[in-house]
This record gives C-alpha cells, sequence and structure tokens, in this order.
C-alpha cells in the first residue's frame, strides 16, 4: 500500500490542475512569485518508511518495539492513502461545477476541499504520533522533544530556496571524523545549534504555512504585488534560518582552529555554494603542466609561481561571486515577479533573472580563469600544450583552447559553462560572515568572509575528505 502513493498523488494533481486551469491557477502557480508556499506539500505524506530510522535512533526504540512502529506506519499510509483518493473524488467532482463560475467564486471551490483536506492530513499525522508515544517507556517519553527536533530537520531542511538554508552542519562534522576530544570541544556549540536551527525552521515553516491561502487568493485576482509581499515576509524567515546556519558555523571553525577549522569551512561553503566552490577547469591544467616529465626546471618553478598567483585570485573571485549571490537571493521573488510581469506585457526578459553584480561576478571569475590559462599555455611548447587534459595541440596561445579540428576542448568548454541555476534548489549555508540579521536583504549590508580558507583542488588548499549527505 505505501507504493501506491506516488500514483494517487499524480492523481489528485490532475484533477486539482483540471478545475485551477480554467482561471489560471495551479499548485505550481505561486512560482509566478518567485517561490514556493506549503501547497506544493499538501499531497505528500509527513512520514515514510525512510523515517524509520529517524524514530529509531532519536527514541532508543528496542527492538520489539520497532514491528510495533512499522505497522503504525503502515496504518498511517493507509489513512493517507485513503484520504488522498477521497480528495481525488471530490476534486474530479468540481470540474463539472466550474463551468459558469465566476472567477471571484472558484476560489471558494478550490480552497475549501484543500481546507478540509489540510485539517485530515494533520489529524492522521496527530494520531500517528499519539498511537506511537502510547507504546514508549518514560524514559523515551523523555527524548520526544529530540524526535521532533530530528524530524523537523529531515523533512524541512530541504525546503530551501537561498543559499544558506539547507546545510546541515551535524553532517559536515560528521564527515570530518573528528577525533573524541575535538567532538567534545564544540559539543557545546552544536547543542545550541539544535535548538536554534529547530526555533528558526518551525518559524520558517510557520510562514509558509500562512501563505498559502493569500497566494492562492493572488493568483486568483491577479495581484503580483500581494503575492510578493506574502513571498517576502516568508523570505525574511528563510534568510533567520540562514543566519543560524552561518553564526553557528563561524563558532564551530573558532573552535576547531587552525587548518581543521579552515577546513570545516570550505566543507561548508562547498556545500552552501556548489555553484561557486566547485573544482575550477584551470588548476587540472597546473597540475598537469607541473607533473610532466622532463620539465624544465626554469620552467618548472615557473609555472609554479603562476599556480601560486592563481589560487588566492580564485579563490577572492569565488568569495565576490559567493557575496553577490547571498545577497541578491533575498530579492528573488520580486525580481522574478517583475519579469513575469513584463513578459506578459510583451517584453524581452531573460527566464530567470540575475543581479547584475551577479552577472559581473561570474564574469570577472571567468577572466580570470581565461588569463591564466592562456599565461600557462604561453609558458608551454606546443608538444607540453597537446599534453594538457582535453587538449589538441594548438598553433598558439590564442587558439589553446581548441583541438586541430577547430572544436572547443573539455577545458575550453568548462571555462564557457556558467552557473544558471535558480537559487534554492538545495543548496546551503554560508559561513564566516559576520552581522546575520533575520531582515537583511539584498543591499542592505556587505558581507565578509573570516578566514584563509581556499577551494577545494587549489594549490595550497586544505585536504578534503570525501564529502557527501
Amino acid at each position: 500500500m505505501i507504493y501506491r502513493l506516488q500514483p494517487l498523488r499524480s492523481t489528485l494533481a490532475i484533477g486539482f490542475t483540471a478545475v485551477a486551469l480554467a482561471f489560471g491557477f495551479t499548485p505550481r502557480a505561486e512560482a509566478q512569485f518567485g517561490g514556493r508556499s506549503s501547497l506544493a506539500n499538501s499531497f505528500v505524506p509527513d512520514f515514510s518508511p525512510r523515517d524509520l530510522v529517524v524514530f529509531i535512533d532519536a527514541l532508543g526504540l528496542e527492538e520489539w518495539q520497532r514491528p510495533v512502529l512499522e505497522v503504525l506506519l503502515d496504518d498511517y499510509t493507509n489513512g493517507f492513502t485513503a484520504g488522498v483518493e477521497g480528495m481525488r473524488t471530490e476534486m474530479a467532482g468540481l470540474k463539472d461545477r466550474v463551468a459558469g463560475v465566476d472567477a471571484n467564486d472558484v476560489m471558494n471551490l478550490i480552497t475549501g476541499p484543500m481546507e478540509k483536506w489540510q485539517t485530515r492530513k494533520h489529524g492522521l499525522r496527530d494520531d500517528f504520533l499519539n498511537n506511537l508515544k502510547a507504546q514508549l517507556s518514560d524514559p523515551q517519553l523523555e527524548l520526544w522533544p529530540r524526535l521532533e527536533r530530528a524530524l523537523r530537520r529531515e523533512k524541512s531542511l530541504p525546503s530551501a530556496e537561498i543559499s544558506g538554508e539547507a546545510v546541515n552542519l551535524f553532517n559536515v562534522v560528521r564527515d570530518l571524523q573528528l577525533a573524541p576530544l575535538q567532538s567534545d570541544s564544540i559539543r557545546p556549540i552544536l547543542d545550541t545549534y539544535e535548538f536554534a536551527l529547530d526555533a528558526a525552521l518551525a518559524d520558517r515553516d510557520r510562514a509558509i504555512e500562512e501563505a498559502s491561502k493569500e497566494l492562492m487568493q493572488a493568483m486568483s485576482s491577479n495581484d503580483p504585488e500581494r503575492g510578493v509581499a506574502a513571498q517576502e515576509r516568508i523570505m525574511i524567515k528563510r534568510v533567520a534560518v540562514r543566519a543560524v546556519q552561518e553564526n553557528t558555523t563561524t563558532q564551530i571553525k573558532d573552535g576547531l582552529g587552525g587548518d581543521l577549522g579552515t577546513q570545516f569551512e570550505m566543507k561548508v561553503l562547498e556545500r552552501a555554494f556548489p555553484q561557486v566552490f566547485r573544482p575550477d577547469p584551470v588548476t587540472p591544467l597546473f597540475e598537469s603542466a607541473l607533473a610532466m616529465e622532463n620539465l624544465d626546471a626554469t620552467k618548472k618553478a615557473s609555472i609554479d609561481s603562476l599556480f601560486l598567483e592563481f589560487t588566492p585570485q580564485n579563490f577572492g573571485a569565488n568569495v565576490t561571486l559567493m557575496q553577490a549571490m547571498r545577497l541578491s537571493e533575498p530579492q528573488q521573488p520580486r525580481r522574478q515577479t517583475a519579469a513575469i510581469q513584463a513578459r506578459k506585457q510583451g517584453g524581452a526578459v531573460t527566464r530567470s533573472p540575475e543581479a547584475e553584480d551577479v552577472v559581473a561576478a561570474r564574469q570577472a571569475r571567468e577572466a580570470i580563469w581565461e588569463k591564466y590559462r592562456n599565461l600557462l599555455y604561453e609558458l608551454l611548447n606546443d608538444q607540453e600544450r597537446e599534453n594538457l587534459p582535453g587538449i589538441g595541440k594548438p598553433d598558439n596561445a590564442a587558439d589553446a583552447g581548441k583541438t586541430q579540428s577547430g572544436r572547443s576542448s573539455s577545458a575550453a568548454s568548462t571555462l564557457g559553462a556558467t552557473d544558471r541555476a535558480v537559487p534554492g534548489s538545495g543548496k546551503s549555508g554560508t559561513p564566516g560572515l559576520a552581522g546575520n540579521d533575520p531582515k537583511e536583504t539584498a543591499g542592505e549590508k556587505s558581507s565578509k568572509v573570516t578566514g584563509s580558507g581556499r577551494q577545494s583542488g587549489g594549490r595550497g588548499a586544505p585536504q578534503q575528505a570525501e564529502d557527501q549527505d
């Protein structure tokens, strides 16, 4: 029965869309205001089989309790499935009722069943949790708040829209494989982080829930300003979550100190801004050149010196791009809504508008890549250039990025690529930034990165362990 949830949700979405399309709004239409609300999660169960581990670990369940938990989860799933089926039937009936209904009244047709379903969904959730509580011992019941925090991190952290929102610092610390004394030194920081993050996530989730009805009304009345205002209220809470991540990252970095603190910061940066702190296309060229056999000692020293010059230039460009993204992302709802409205009026706009400072920072980084790639090529002869990864034999330094057939090499193609992802899809926090005001938006203040962390893969970069969630 568990595996029927996905097709049932899809069927229900079709029925809902059939009604909503007649008046120009769907569960995804809220994106026209530059963000998401809780509508997207209306037909997603609160619990799934993958949550078994969270319950077992947080509550310290005994062996005999685990089968009981599985039965309760099956009962919840069956109830949720039946509820979704009932909602599907009700939505299918609405398709025949919308004909001739005034656009101002159709909202009641849709929000009525939606609100009723939300009430039932919350009831199913509460019944499951209350039934589970009845199976617990007193010591386990004392751990219940810990379970609630763990579930909120599991469920809510991925619902991020700005860089810095979705980092799980517990996972980053875990992957460092710290010695016991090192773990103990930052344990108080992590304890405070657990409570602060939970409070910020709960506050953000409430704001998302409260905004859903207003967003639907803004869609039905074609009131973009009202929709943007609702999304901006949510955005304030998103920035507050990011602030918790940033402040805690700085504290942990300082608590660990030295190279280990820098390594931790870099791991967070790589998860926080994967489109920024990713392997660059120039470092492999330097490393390959330095590894060449029979390379002239003087030439090798020149390449090594150039590599040492490139590394801080590249890292500085990354930091500038990160800062620009961090400041611009909170204004994405208004920027995206303005672009959509301009498109409706026949204007020529980009699909995913970016702030000018983000575009400029990205172009500046690409210029640095191009500069140092060409400087490296000038130090090498044709045969040495041909041995670089992805490079065919060039006629001269200007053509070094092309193979003999004239096609761009993989390195040159990478240099031309840009980071086009819209902020927020699973991106994570920004450490080392001072002065985290939850109400801070783009342009209100600049930010600084503390420490001397370098991008992974660059000359002198700290050793990075395999970093996967």
